[in-house]
């Protein structure tokens, strides 16, 4: 959306009085030669181009329109024959020309409506605009508003999500770099129709913390850079995070930078500047040196890429008229015509196919059976590795249970798909939504390797890499054990030692070393065959090399508390910094960052994204199933198979009776709670999966009325995990800072039963569920403390950093209770 200078002419009106050219011109040009009469159209559609490419709207309509006088005169009164190739090629011309006219007219007189209402350039800078797409209204800002916006005020933060793909430049706001956050979407990879779940899945680890925390920016703008192609995904982007956000209110409307990226460079090449890679580890240490190794070795980058999760596309013809430089006639002197790129265009549907994928993965067995304790090394000498393996070699690393045998194994069922956030009480409109997730049938426990069949990826993983992710795990132990208090103590009682307000990665640590079906996974026996090495979108196997050791020690009976310190810099460098700078931290967020890490480790999909356009109503069971069928395709991880649920939403238009149904994953329940002074959890559950009308500025964009619409939108369970974690929503962020609910929660230990929020044709059963941990909160969220009540074989005790005691279930509830976490009985 060009940045268009300010017109120069008093109104639209005088405007159409300058562009005419005198009757008599006009027709001594038309009755010229037809060679002529081309070049002279020919010409005048070139200078209108470059008279638009230099954001000079006034110049270039007249230009089109003179063209388009001169020519629709010369086919009036010339004898010249249609099939006459300079007829036709004046013929496109003024096609062309009167094309381009109708969509930049409207454009004209919107600068003329701003000018108006403005008082000089600096004031018609900071005026935000609309542009209209595809019957709708965006809003438009140009680069000066932005930097004067900035300028003006310390306190703002914008988020700038640039969809270029990788140039060797970006916006860089050097003033405050803290102020304007950068975030690369590729616009290829995201099709128009995602909802920001979606995107949020489909992000390094490194950058999801920009979009999970959108809603502290004070503007969030898309750029491109200003093609026709970038439209289709600016107009993408501000739908997934508008229309089809649920969970995170956004503090006003999605903006579109007018002129892209090439407007910002023009008008501010001081804030331009290449891109930055993030160093692979902060600490400079042997360990350090054995990621770099191994990366090399397995010739993995450092450099995130996106995963296509773009339907196939079929091809399309041309959405403008072929330009003169594609038509042959025998004129050398004929200039080429650079086709325009600055016009809105429509965009078309796209079709999708995607064939069912099958279901040739397997994972090490998860069954819920507590392994037996491992052994460590008996004293806390250094043990600091080296790149010697003679010296790695001379440590007895443990390991929870014994190598898995032939008589073990068991052919694979399904996998259960990953799930983005379940929507929130924040309710918007929702349509047919382009859809790339993962997935597969139900399933309660991991299932184990059957090498009876044909090797997957996962089984084919080399020697080179199991050697060197057993290397890192060993480095890992070796740092973690020498720093750490020993002593004798009942298996998984150790307490984790809080370094510097870390109280909230500790409670959310010791809720995932008592989650008995993943501690089959994270050790060293079955932590590398479950490895991707080679996806980028995760850590390339560090993060769960690393968790690995902390199960095994956690799990060990030889220490009181851990000190993590390195998993903690392997957390910052490999995952999220900001949430390992040693300030007060939200536990949910890092334990969503931490679970997506090691889905990423272990995720096989082949990120085959696809289009969603579900009905729902009487077709929804079939619909559900193609759903699981093509979300395989997308992500596999045995951390989706245990914590993942399914939700579907199904609008209903309350004029014409339209109806549509979307399809999400989460690795939780958020749960909306009430001001008042307690409440229970069976409350908030009724809240969040009832029925709800959609009006006002929520209104549905119904795809039959063609315009926005009342509705009714019902959410419900389409498939429940083994592990549920449920989310109580204390805090808020309301006047630049996080607001805490401090309401009393009630909730069960055991017998949760969600069948009734299930929905009515899933195929899908669940048992009641058992609680199993709770993390609490107390104080504020930037001077509080997290604790974490677990239940360990039977045993219901407080973990407080290092410290571990026991306590009493009867007082679970309170209003410090914050994340549950219950396990299916069955």
């Amino acid at each position: 959306m060009p940045e268009w200078k300010r017109p120069q002419t008093e109104s639209f009106a005088v405007f159409k009085g300058l562009r005419e050219m005198p009757p008599e011109m006009i027709d001594g040009a038309a009755r010229r030669s037809p060679i002529d009469v081309l070049k002279t159209v020919t010409k005048m559609e070139l200078n209108a181009r470059e008279s638009l490419a230099r954001f000079d709207l006034e110049n270039g309509l007249i230009f089109y329109w003179r063209a388009t006088t001169i020519g629709m005169k010369f086919m009036e009164i010339s004898k010249v024959l249609k099939t006459d190739e300079r007829y036709k090629r004046i013929f496109d011309i003024v096609k062309n020309c009167l094309n381009d006219s109708e969509k930049l007219n409207p454009v004209l007189e919107s600068l003329y409506v701003r000018s108006s209402n403005t008082n000089g350039e600096n004031d018609a800078a900071r005026v935000i605009c609309l542009i209209r797409l595809h019957n709708k209204d965006y809003e438009l800002i140009s680069p000066r508003s932005i930097v004067q916006a900035l300028r003006s005020s310390k306190e703002l933060k914008y988020l700038l999500i640039d969809i270029r793909e990788s140039s060797g430049e970006q916006v860089r706001y050097e003033p405050n770099e803290n102020a304007l956050t950068i975030l690369n979407l590729p616009r290829k990879n995201f099709p128009t129709g995602l909802t920001i779940s979606n995107f949020i899945k489909a992000l390094p680890s490194q950058d999801k913390h920009k979009l999970l925390r959108i809603t502290e920016y004070d503007m969030v703008i898309a750029m491109g850079r200003e093609t026709d192609d970038d439209r289709e995904s600016l107009v993408g982007i501000v739908t997934a995070l508008d229309t089809y956000n649920y969970s995170q209110k956004l503090q006003r409307d999605v903006c579109i930078m007018e002129g892209g990226f090439n407007a910002w460079k023009t008008l501010y090449p001081p804030y331009v500047s290449g891109v930055k890679r993030k160093p692979t580890c902060v600490d400079n240490d042997d360990l350090s040196e054995l990621i770099s190794i191994f990366r090399k070795k397995a010739s993995i980058s450092d450099r995130s890429v996106y995963p296509d999760i773009s339907p196939s596309k079929p091809p399309r013809e041309s959405l403008t008229p072929h330009s003169p430089k594609s038509r042959s006639i025998g004129d050398p002197s004929l200039p080429d015509v650079p086709s325009i790129t600055s016009i809105p265009l429509s965009i078309p549907t796209v079709p999708t196919s995607f064939q069912p994928i099958p279901d040739t993965k397997s994972y090490p067995r998860l069954d819920g059976v507590i392994p037996p304790e491992p052994s460590l090394p008996p004293t806390s000498s250094s043990l600091s590795p080296s790149s010697s393996s003679s010296h790695l070699s001379s440590i007895v690393y443990p390991t929870t249970i014994p190598p898995p045998s032939n008589n073990q194994i068991v052919p694979p069922p399904h996998s259960t798909p990953r799930i983005p956030n379940i929507p929130g009480r924040e309710l918007k409109p929702q349509s047919q939504v382009a859809r790339a997730a993962a997935g597969g049938s139900t399933v309660s426990l991991i299932p184990s390797f059957d090498r009876s069949v044909k090797p997957s990826p996962r089984q084919a993983m080399t020697p080179q890499h199991r050697d060197g992710l057993i290397d890192l795990y060993k480095a890992v132990i070796s740092s973690t054990s020498s720093a750490s208090t020993r002593g004798g103590t009942k298996s998984g009682f150790t307490g984790l030692h809080n370094n510097g307000n870390t109280c909230f990665m500790n409670a959310t640590l010791q809720a995932l070393f008592h989650t008995n079906i993943v501690r089959r996974l994270f050790t060293q026996e079955n932590f590398p065959p479950a490895c991707n090495v080679s996806n980028k979108m995760g850590t390339n196997g560090v993060m769960i090399a690393a968790i690995s050791a902390l199960f095994d020690l956690m799990w060990s009976g030889q220490f009181q508390a851990l000190r993590i310190t390195r998993f903690i810099s392997l957390f910052s460098s490999e995952v999220n910094s900001t949430l390992a700078d040693g300030r007060q931290h939200d536990a949910h967020e890092f334990q969503t960052f931490l679970l997506d890490a090691l889905h990423e480790d272990t995720n096989f999909g082949a990120r085959r994204g696809f289009e969603q356009n579900y009905k729902g109503g009487d077709k929804i069971a079939v619909e559900g199933q193609d759903f699981e069928t093509r979300n395989k395709g997308f992500a596999d991880s045995p951390i989706q198979t245990v914590f993942y649920l399914q939700t579907v939403s199904e609008l209903g238009c309350l004029t014409c009776g339209e109806t549509s149904a979307t399809f999400e994953e989460s690795s939780c329940i958020s749960l909306e709670l009430p001001s008042s002074s307690s409440t229970a959890l069976s409350s908030s559950l009724n809240n969040h999966f009832s029925q709800v009308i959609l009006n006002g500025g929520e209104c549905w964009n119904c795809p039959k009325c063609r315009t926005a619409k009342p509705a009714k939108r019902t959410t419900k369970l389409w498939r429940l995990p083994p592990v549920l974690v449920i989310h109580l929503k204390r805090f808020s962020y309301q006047g630049g800072g996080y607001v805490k609910n401090q309401i009393d929660v009630s909730f069960p230990l055991n017998d949760l039963d969600l069948r009734q929020y299930l929905h009515p044709s899933s195929p899908h059963r669940s048992n009641p569920y058992q609680l199993y941990s709770v993390t609490n909160h107390t104080g504020t969220l930037s001077s509080g403390h997290y604790t974490s009540i677990t239940n360990v074989d039977g045993i219901w005790v407080k973990c407080d950093d290092e410290s571990i005691s026991n306590y009493d279930p009867r007082h679970i509830s309170s209003s410090g209770s914050y994340i549950l976490f219950y396990k299916n009985s069955s």
